[in-house]
């Protein structure tokens, strides 16, 4: 990409820190952008080891090695970043660490784990009204693979009633339908038994 040239030309030929700096914020966004995760995982390390970096920055780097980690399916060092984020982080960035941490939960048939994480993100940040409902349709996710198919269903109606945004209010809706298919399959399962 071109953006990422630049940065790279910018990295090496400049002589001020705040440049280098620049460039390699640069490149951790756009690495994370085009899903080249080794890459950012390398300019998210650079950027958080900086001493001039902001606190904000930093942070953004921390997450985003963790979801490059994440998405690369490097769970176990995925988790270890996003606890980091965590620890630094009392808002949006806290909070979307904590449902990748309950996603991964989730991934690891650790159900009960993924529960508590996601309890967790409605007490602790409770003006993430985004990530709180993500982790509610993760939560469901979870029910269902415990087989609690009524649990599932009451957390998805709760959210296509009260959630605002559409994107995941129409998640909701297509795994309400997923779950009713179950449903009768598992009916016409046990009917012909």
């Amino acid at each position: 990409s071109k953006a990422i040239s630049s940065y790279l030309y910018l990295e090496e030929k400049s002589n001020y820190a705040t440049y280098v700096l620049e460039s390699r914020v640069g490149l951790m966004r756009s690495y994370r952008e085009l899903q080249q995760h080794e890459n950012c995982i390398k300019y998210a390390d650079l950027v958080h080891s900086d001493e001039k970096v902001s606190n904000l920055v930093s942070n953004e780097a921390v997450l985003m090695k963790a979801k490059s980690l994440f998405d690369s399916y490097q769970h176990d060092l995925a988790m270890e970043s996003f606890e980091k984020t965590v620890a630094l982080n009392h808002g949006a960035m806290g909070a979307e660490a904590k449902y990748y941490i309950a996603y991964i939960h989730y991934i690891k048939e650790h159900y009960d784990e993924s529960i508590e994480v996601i309890y967790n993100i409605a007490k602790k940040y409770p003006s993430q009204k985004m990530w709180i409902t993500k982790g509610f349709i993760l939560m469901s996710d979870n029910f269902v693979k415990v087989g609690d198919y009524f649990q599932a269903k009451y957390i998805l109606k709760t959210i296509v009633e009260n959630y605002k945004g559409e994107n995941l209010k129409n998640e909701a809706i297509l795994k309400l339908d997923l779950i009713e298919e179950l449903e009768k399959a598992e009916s016409v399962t046990v009917e012909m038994q």
